[in-house]
Formats: structure tokens, sequence, C-alpha cells
């Protein structure tokens, strides 16, 4: 790690309507978000922190007593911008310094990139989708910042720029301009690197929305460690299926997942792995022969990333690792490339004659999962954990039967499941498929469906993968078909969320909200 940077800068002085306290000390995991960031800060040997504070100043400054930090109030917070805040400092910086803010809670990874850096200005940020924050810049060789991309809202920032940022405010004369305003005017003089986090995970908390989403998700996989169990399964295993010794494995990080967990393998001699490990019950969910199968048959697409292994009996897959991929998310699936490209893809499985060895059945599945919760409780536990599910299930057969007898309907290769960290980018560019489970003969609505649904695209984003996939408009039946699918795979998933609670998982509201938003969906479903 390059770190010649001993000091930091905290803005916590605004307020949101949200909540009654400043949003710093909402807490995750018993610990509020600023005190989590002093302690990131310290662990990194960075031990000269400024805190701008303003809203309910008293307590912050109470959480923070034994910290040994500094405070630096700003009186007029409502009235004015983070620059203003930032510019309270002058008297105080005289070197480089990290700037954070307050209301972030963010994977620590973020700042050790940060800090390895050689650059002495770096903004770190996300591509940019436009359901999340609107403060953006753009990152491209001609002008290293403009606007098409998510600043995170941790930077690097050398006293130079800090000085030529204060000149630029002060001849401003305007109180509530942001920071991030004036790091863009200085990177006209001023090299300023932008730092891809695309992989890493944060979220700026200012409504209850976003607290929640850190309590219940981001937190658990931020903080998934690999216990010392896992990791002597995972070495055993390589040992037993590909020969790979314990003295060739230098590192074993968990690398994501939901359904299953991925970990990756880096070799002593560089080689990278991935291996994944089947989640909780689910083998007792999964056709693990079928997807074995229709895995190789879609090989002749190119569109997954290559596997070597597979044990058809417990569920474990070893795969190539993409050398510096990015997993998509919520926030890059949406970005217009990315989509243009995923639509090639799925048009591309669509129109294939691949063999697969099964169709896929939601009808059957979800009598499936009902089954097993019924087997593993008792009959009335799915209508009281969801109310009027028996009423929801008998609508959805009843629809699916006329879905069947229209012209637009058709069966073809299918995903099934097609979460947004299913996708792959590597350095180059080229959008992997991965983890065909649920694969098999569908209506392709569903997977078109389910790519909106769990990348949570905007309505302009999904007219555009829409476009991107039919290039043509869409008729009133196909949209019929499109929206009874959103609701089916809210209500399928909140049942396969009972199924992996019960097998020890926490998901939180998870599951209810997406019962919920799929029940008022196909509450205003009919077609006749």
């Amino acid at each position: 790690m390059i770190n010649n940077i001993n000091t930091a800068v905290i803005l916590a002085s605004g307020y949101s309507n949200a909540f009654d306290i400043p949003p710093c000390l909402l807490k995750v995991d018993h610990q509020t978000l600023i005190k989590r960031t002093v302690n990131i800060l310290k662990d990194r040997n960075i031990h000269e922190i400024f805190i701008i504070v303003g809203y309910k100043k008293d307590l912050i400054i109470e959480e923070l007593e034994n910290e040994n930090v500094n405070f630096i109030i700003n009186s007029i917070y409502t009235s004015t911008g983070t620059m203003k805040s930032l510019s309270l400092l002058k008297k105080y910086l005289n070197k480089d310094f990290l700037l954070i803010e307050g209301n972030l809670f963010f994977d620590e990874n973020i700042l050790i990139t940060l800090l390895d850096s050689t650059n002495p200005n770096c903004i770190t940020y996300t591509a940019l989708n436009g359901s999340i924050e609107k403060t953006i810049i753009e990152c491209t060789e001609e002008n290293p910042l403009s606007t098409s991309s998510v600043a995170v809202g941790i930077s690097k920032i050398s006293i130079n720029l800090f000085r030529e940022m204060l000149v630029l405010y002060e001849s401003a004369n305007y109180n509530w301009s942001n920071y991030r305003y004036f790091i863009l005017k200085c990177s006209e003089n001023l090299p300023i690197s932008c730092i891809n986090v695309d992989n890493k995970i944060w979220i700026n908390i200012n409504s209850n929305e976003q607290y929640n989403k850190a309590v219940e998700g981001i937190y658990s996989n931020i903080y998934r460690k690999v216990s010392e169990k896992t990791i002597q399964f995972i070495t055993n295993y390589l040992r037993q299926s590909i020969g790979t010794q314990p003295e060739e494995i230098k590192k074993i990080e968990f690398s994501g997942g939901m359904t299953n967990k991925n970990y990756k393998i880096t070799l002593i001699d560089g080689n990278e792995l991935q291996i994944r490990i089947p989640g909780a019950g689910t083998n007792s969910l999964v056709n693990r022969h079928n997807e074995i199968i229709n895995s190789k048959a879609i090989e002749a697409l190119e569109i997954n990333v290559p596997t070597f292994y597979f044990n058809a009996h417990d569920g474990v897959k070893i795969a190539k690792y993409v050398k510096d991929a990015q997993t998509l998310s919520k926030q890059t699936a949406g970005i217009t490339n990315n989509i243009e490209n995923i639509a090639t893809i799925l048009k591309k499985l669509h129109s294939s004659d691949i063999k697969m060895n099964n169709a896929f059945s939601f009808i059957s599945i979800i009598q499936d999962y009902e089954s097993v919760i019924i087997t593993k409780t008792n009959k009335y536990y799915i209508d009281k954990k969801y109310p009027n599910f028996s009423n929801k299930k008998e609508k959805i057969e009843l629809l699916n039967d006329k879905i069947q007898q229209l012209k637009s309907f058709s069966l073809c290769p299918c995903h099934n499941d097609l979460v947004p960290e299913n996708f792959i980018k590597s350095s180059d560019g080229k959008i992997f498929l991965i983890d065909w489970e649920y694969s098999g003969y569908n209506n392709p609505f569903w997977d078109l469906a389910a790519f909106i649904l769990e990348s949570e695209l905007t309505s302009d984003d999904e007219q555009k993968f829409l476009k991107f996939y039919f290039q043509r408009p869409l008729l009133e039946e196909e949209y019929f078909q499109l929206n009874f699918y959103k609701s089916v795979q809210d209500i399928l998933w909140s049942l396969w969320t009972i199924i992996k609670e019960l097998h020890g998982d926490s998901f939180g509201n998870y599951g209810y909200n997406r019962y919920e938003r799929g029940s008022n969906l196909l509450k205003g479903l009919d077609y006749s």
C-alpha cells in the first residue's frame, strides 16, 4: 500500500428530514456510521481527523468524546452547502487529506483502493444509474470529470487542489455549493484520478429505505468473512477434485452470492479460480443434473465463463476466475452500454437452437416450494406469513392458462434467474452470464421481466432495454406477459426466501416486501 496520508476530514454537519438525529449517528450492527468510519481510518494509521459538525452537534461530539478527533462547527449549516463546511478547515490543513461524507456506509476496501493510488487527487465513483443520487462525474481520457458516473463520497485531495478549490469558492460567493462542483472546476487545471469501485459495496444514507438496505443487506455482504471451516472445506475440495495442493493456495476470499456462496481462490503462481458452494437447502430447490447438461449446451454460445469442474451430486462448481472482472449490481446493470450488451446476450440465447434438458415451470416450482415449507412447518404457515397467498396462487394459475393461448406465447432456452450479480464484465468489456441453476425452456418474457425487476431499472431504462432486445414496439399482449411474469417472480422468490430462512439464513423484510410488490402488480392484471 502506498499511503502517505495521515489526515482525514469527515463532513457531518447536515441533516435529513427522514431522521431526528444526524444521519452519521445511525447504527448498523450496534455501531454508528461515524464511529465506524473513524475506526476504519485509525486502522489505516490515519489519526488526525477533523469532523465538521452542525445539526445536533452535541450528539456527535458526545458519541466521539473518547476518540481524540477534532471538531469544527458550521453554525450556518442550514443555509450552506458542503463546500462551506470544507472551507472552514482553511487554517487547519496544510497537507494532503482524505475527504469522507459522514452518512456513508462503505466497504473499507474502497478506502484501501484509494490509498493505493499514487495520484494525490482521486475520486471514487461507480457507473451512473438513474435511480440513485444525482451528484455525478464522468471519467474520460479527454475530460477526467464530467457527467456520467456517480461519486461515492470518498476522495483524496492534495493541499494544492484544496487551495485551488478555496480560491474558486471565495470568488463564487455562493453558499449552497457542493464541494464536488469545485473539484470538477479544478480538474480543468489539475489532474484528478477517477477510481472505479463498481465491485465494492457502499450506500449514502439519506432515507429510511437506504438505511434499511444498509442494515438488512449491505452489511452482511461487506462483512461476510471466510470462516476457518470454509477455508478448510475449500482447501480439501480443491485437492480432491482438481489436485490443487494446500501449499499452492495463496488466498481465499468471499466474492458474493445470495442463493450460493462464491469464493475467489488466488494461487501462488498467480492463477485465479472461482468456486461456487451451494447455499443451505439449495440442492432441494435445484436439479443439478439439468444444470450440468444445460451448462454444457450453452458453451457453444460463448456467453458463460468456462467451467472445468462440476459435481452434479453436491452442486459445487469450479470455474475460471475472470481477472479484474466487475460483478454487475443494481447500480451498474442500468448503464446504457451494459443494457445493450445484456439485451444482445439474451437475444442470442433465446433465438438459439441449443437443446436444454428440461422445461422451467414456475407453477411446478411454486408447488414444490409450498411442499418443502409445509413439510418443515404446517399447511397454514405461508398464508400466515404472506396474507391471501392461496388466492394469489389461484389467480396466477388462471392467468398463466390465458397466456399460453396468446399468439405471441413461445418457449425457448432461458436462464430464468437474471439477477444483476449473475452478469460479470471483464476488463475488456465482455459480459458473461453465469449460474445456470434454474435454466430450461421457458417464455422469453420471463428472462426479460427478471432482468428489469432484479436490476430495478427505471421506466426509461426498461424501455431502452426492450428497444435493444426487440428492435420494435411491443404489442399489448406482450406487455401483459412482461408484467405478469414480474408479479409471479416476486411471489415465487418470496417463497424461496421462506425456505432459505428455514435453513438458517436471514433476509430481514426482503421476502415480505417482494410478496407485497408482486401482489400489488398482480391485482391490476387481467386479460380477456
